[in-house]
């Protein structure tokens, strides 16, 4: 069973994940990782897999603070470390902004990615 993890105290949120759930060859010190806040929808629009839009205005139900484009990241926060480069603002900022409204024509390419953390 999956477990959130939450010490204000520390602010540190664990999440732990059953090796099961992983695969019998998931070598963790391989393994990149990245956390990340995302807002659910229960009635999403086409193509976002039940995250919530961002627009450029918070609106009931929307997250608001959005560039004037379609394929802008839907992601309120990324887990990075502070002094980690580069900064969470200059990879989900780095894409080719579109206009397309069918996010089925889009690809990978055509949004922010976002780097992995590595185990050390």
């Amino acid at each position: 069973m999956t477990q959130l993890i939450v010490d204000p105290s520390a602010n540190t949120v664990t999440l732990r994940v059953p090796r099961s759930v992983l695969g019998d060859r998931f070598d963790p010190k391989g393994a990149g990782y990245v956390g990340v806040v995302m807002s659910q929808d229960g009635f999403p629009s086409a193509g976002v897999w039940r995250v919530r839009d961002v627009e450029a205005e918070a609106a009931q139900w929307k997250a608001g603070g959005a560039p004037a484009n379609t394929n802008h990241t839907r992601l309120l926060d990324v887990a990075w470390p502070v002094d980690a480069k580069p900064v969470q603002f200059d990879f989900l900022s780095r894409y080719p902004a579109s206009k397309e409204t069918n996010m089925d024509k889009l690809g990978p390419d055509d949004f922010p990615q976002i780097p992995l953390l590595r185990a050390k």
